[in-house]
């Protein structure tokens, strides 16, 4: 069971305030008496050569004025407990009645300086320090009034000192100048050693009311009452757990974070090698989060994350062995488990997952693909663990969705092929082994041309790599933005020459990869600025996938790329869970639909494909239907309501746009 402790709170003002006004009127009564005795002796202690009516009159005004602040005291004693009491009206009475005595007093200097023999200045002197020394004290618990009494007290008598013509009277003026001086400095010193006190009394008693408060909570569980004992009494204990959750702990889901857990997974690798155990590592990817999360904002999107986190601790029971990888991805260690079981678990997490998720009024659906290697059998080292069980999910999710796969001797295989691939796309370019073949777009009506689609070739080692492999290398292996930039003017190059005897347009596949390069816009700009070619004459094909993006972001560049006065498709669309969502979001002009299926499912392809030109021209899109190889496809697409054909059964991709293209019977 984990509590919360409490910190080391800020000290309510208020509570200091009624403190300090307390503890000065506390020693209220003492100082009355004191300024009684003092005023005494400066009026009955001295007759000779002073005017005694006047002395009479002033002590009558002290008596006076003392007898006021004795009916404030009274007045606090019996009511300062009471919530109607004003603190700060309080402290406004005292301050005043402390400065009017302080202020009698000086005018008494002043008043009777002139007639007062040496004695009698040099005892007024010392009086006024004492009850200066004595106030500073007194007074320590406000700053304003410890400082600024010596001041009033001394300041009069200690100047008119200074200007007499008496030698003495110079000497004591000093004296008294520097005593001021003094007081002044140690009255603020002590005000804030004071203020610091009360305010650590306040601090000192919340934390021993959050202790009784806590010992209270855990009166029946020792072992919880000794760790609260040592989060609350041990600071530096406390700050540690802070900072191993910072740099541990991922703050939405309370698993571990990517560093953390490639430490514990280094560590685990040494113990089993020492052991001669095995383990596997489960990579988690979240299906259709990234749905949810740009539909219905991130809160719901963390909300999501945080349920979907304490299922997985529910099946796993050992939430330090779970990370958050990094945005919906999540990794699991698991001991001494064989791989058979390793995938049980996968199904098992899989389920519990793909749970639906009620957050207000929406049901939520979600659910996770999990790959898998095992150690040692895999690999020996956690970078090439965790890589070989990401490479698996990323497999099955290509395949099919919610499912587990295990790394296997068939993916080693592909692995390699793709690095070797990787390796030779660094130098295709240079040695001149990608190129470019077209395939005609045509009316549905009267089946002329309207586009001319460039394809890229790449013969490597002699043989022919399927497009759509080496181009998802290049982008992970980030070749794609060179081959993409190539593409883009060699395929204008040859639509400049198709220009010059018809106006086809050129119709150009662009990554999804290079698609979010933020220079995207500018390379198509100064392709058409180098080359010539009108911007209308050309239509960039985006592939679906890349609406899963940051929306800002594709609006801006859907926005750039419109003023310069392009054509944008969105290519294979319909495959994904976004591409519908977002149809009526972005400004593309034509969307493409891919037609290929099999016998099985040809039923369920075709409604999904009428849906999916239904809602398009809902939408005010142009409708281009791909993949068509037979008669039988192209009669029963025909009487669709798109607008553009495309497929084998009306052309092949030729290698050159020069050749003259001719439709079939």
């Amino acid at each position: 069971m984990t509590m919360k402790t409490s910190v080391k709170k800020p000290v309510n003002d208020h509570r200091i305030l009624k403190e300090s006004v307390n503890r000065l009127y506390e020693n209220l009564a003492n100082r009355l008496v004191i300024n009684l005795i003092a005023a005494s002796v400066l009026v009955f202690g001295f007759f000779d050569g002073n005017p005694l009516i006047v002395k009479q009159y002033w002590f009558g005004a002290m008596c006076l004025l003392i007898g006021f602040q004795l009916a404030d005291f009274t007045y606090w004693r019996n009511a300062h407990t009471k919530d109607s009491f004003s603190i700060v009206q309080a402290l406004t009475r005292f301050r005043v009645g402390a400065w009017t005595m302080a202020t009698a007093y000086a005018t008494y200097s002043v008043i009777i300086f002139n007639s007062m023999p040496l004695i009698e200045f040099a005892t007024l002197v010392i009086i006024f320090a004492s009850l200066s020394s004595g106030t500073t004290a007194m007074f320590a618990s406000d700053k304003i009034l410890s400082s600024s009494y010596c001041v009033i007290l001394l300041l009069p008598i200690s100047t008119m000192g200074a200007f007499s013509e008496q030698t003495s009277h110079n000497i004591l003026s000093i004296l008294g100048f520097v005593f001021a001086f003094v007081m002044c400095t140690m009255g603020i010193r002590t005000s804030n050693f004071t203020k610091n006190a009360i305010a650590t009394k306040f601090q000192n008693i919340d934390l021993l009311e959050d202790k009784d408060r806590m010992l209270g909570m855990m009166k029946n569980q020792s072992k919880q009452i000794i760790k609260a004992n040592q989060e609350l009494e041990s600071k530096v204990e406390e700050r540690s757990r802070e900072i191993y959750k910072m740099a541990n702990i991922d703050p939405l889901t309370g698993l571990l974070n990517r560093s953390a857990f490639l430490k514990l997974l280094n560590d685990k690798i040494e113990q089993a090698s020492v052991a001669k155990e095995g383990f596997a590592i489960l990579f988690i990817d979240l299906d259709g989060f990234k749905a949810i999360n740009d539909i219905n904002g991130h809160r719901v999107g963390d909300e999501v994350l945080s349920l979907t986190s304490k299922r997985m601790q529910s099946v796993i029971e050992i939430e330090h062995k779970i990370c958050r990888w990094g945005g919906d991805e999540f990794v699991v260690l698991i001991d001494d488990i064989d791989q058979t079981l390793a995938v049980s678990l996968g199904n098992d997490l899989i389920f519990t997952i793909s749970t639906p998720i009620q957050i207000g009024l929406n049901i939520l659906g979600i659910g996770a693909t999990v790959g898998i290697s095992m150690y040692p059998r895999h690999a020996h080292s956690a970078d090439e663990l965790i890589e070989l069980a990401d490479d698996a999910m990323y497999r099955q999710k290509q395949t099919e969705k919610s499912k587990v796969l295990a790394y296997s001797e068939a993916l080693r295989i592909e692995r390699a092929h793709a690095q070797n691939l990787q390796a030779g796309l660094a130098t295709a370019l240079q040695k001149q082994q990608l190129t470019l073949a077209f395939q005609p777009v045509v009316d549905k009506v009267n089946k002329d041309i309207q586009y001319l689609e460039a394809l890229m070739r790449w013969r490597f080692d002699g043989t022919a790599i399927e497009t759509a492999q080496f181009i998802k290398v290049a982008e992970n292996f980030g070749h794609i933005h060179a081959i993409g930039k190539w593409a883009i003017h060699e395929s204008i190059e040859h639509a400049l020459k198709w220009q010059e005897v018809n106006d086809i347009k050129l119709a150009l596949n662009i990554s999804s990869v290079q698609f979010l390069q933020s220079n995207f816009t500018a390379i198509i700009k100064h392709a058409l600025e180098t080359t010539g070619l009108s911007p209308n004459c050309i239509c960039l094909e985006i592939q679906e996938d890349v609406l899963r993006a940051d929306t800002k972001k594709i609006k801006a560049t859907i926005s750039d790329l419109k003023h310069l006065g392009v054509e944008l498709c969105i290519d294979n669309f319909g495959m994904s869970d976004v591409g519908i969502s977002k149809l009526y979001m972005l400004n593309f002009d034509h969307i493409k639909i891919n037609t290929r299926h099999t016998k099985d499912n040809a039923e369920f392809i075709n409604s999904l494909i009428k849906t999916t030109i239904f809602i398009a021209k809902k939408a005010n899109k142009k409708v281009t239907l791909k993949n068509i190889e037979t008669l039988e496809q192209a009669e029963y697409y025909e009487k669709l309501n798109c607008d553009y054909l495309q497929g084998h059964y009306y052309a092949s991709p030729e290698p050159s746009s020069e050749e003259t293209y001719r439709l079939k019977n």
